[in-house]
Parts: structure tokens; C-alpha cells; sequence
């Protein structure tokens, strides 16, 4: 959640393009963001870490999409270095530590950053309309 929510503070701009949410923001400058710094994290990755993120922050069980309903017993499982979400988390916060290391010793990478414009231009997003009939599908 913190990963997340520091990411975002960074990539996250005010009165973007009309059609352009948080969640495309954040998922399309984080990945641009890696892939400037040398970390690999996919457009799959920067989704689902932001899904998760979505999922804590508004109250819902992160774990429904692996729950089975048929099984009263289910237990959340226990978590190995291997998983994709804890690979997701480690790529995430490895994006994080880089670019504040980055920005405390690089005037210019930190520039990127330094007003919503700043952020547009260094990350510039491109929009991509959702076709008609699937309002909820990227």
C-alpha cells in the first residue's frame, strides 16, 4: 500500500487528459519510470500492484480473486519470495528506493517531478479509448 501510494505521488498529475485515470497514470509512468531505472516491471506488474493497492484502500478482501468459494476451510496462503504479487511488491519498491536515490543526487531526474507539468512532459501518457460496450475493461 505505501509502495503504491509513494509511486503514485510521484507519476500522479492534476486535470490529465480527459479519459486518463489515476490508475492508467499510474500504471503507464511507472512502468516508464522502470524501465528509465534498469528495474524490469511490466505493464501486467504496475496493474496488478495497482489493483491490489485499489483492493486495500477501498475496504475489499485482496484475496477474493484467488478464493475459493467453495471451500469454507480457505486460507490465505503463505506468501513465498517467488509469488508474482511479492515479486510485484519487490520490483515496486525497488522503483521507489531508485528514484528518490535518484532524485536526492540527479537536479535533473528530479526536475521530472517537480510540478504536474514537469511529470507530463518527462512521462507523457497516450490515450487510448476503451471501445464502446466495455465501459470496464482497460
Amino acid at each position: 500500500m505505501l509502495v503504491a501510494a509513494g509511486l503514485d505521488a510521484l507519476v500522479h498529475v492534476r486535470n490529465e487528459a480527459k479519459g486518463i485515470g489515476t490508475g492508467q497514470q499510474f500504471t503507464e509512468r511507472t512502468v516508464t519510470l522502470a524501465k528509465d531505472l534498469g528495474v524490469q516491471f511490466t505493464t501486467d506488474d504496475a496493474k496488478a500492484l495497482w489493483e491490489h493497492r485499489s483492493d486495500v484502500a477501498h475496504g475489499r478482501d485482496p484475496w477474493q480473486s484467488i478464493r475459493d468459494p467453495n471451500d469454507p476451510k480457505w486460507q490465505v496462503p503463505e506468501l513465498r519470495r517467488n509469488d508474482p504479487m511479492v515479486r510485484r511488491y519487490h520490483a515496486g519498491e525497488e522503483i521507489l528506493r531508485r528514484t528518490v536515490l535518484k532524485c536526492l543526487t540527479d537536479k535533473q531526474f528530479a526536475d521530472r517531478f517537480a510540478s504536474d507539468d514537469a511529470v507530463k512532459k518527462s512521462y507523457p501518457i497516450v490515450f487510448h479509448a476503451r471501445p464502446k460496450g466495455n465501459k470496464h475493461k482497460p
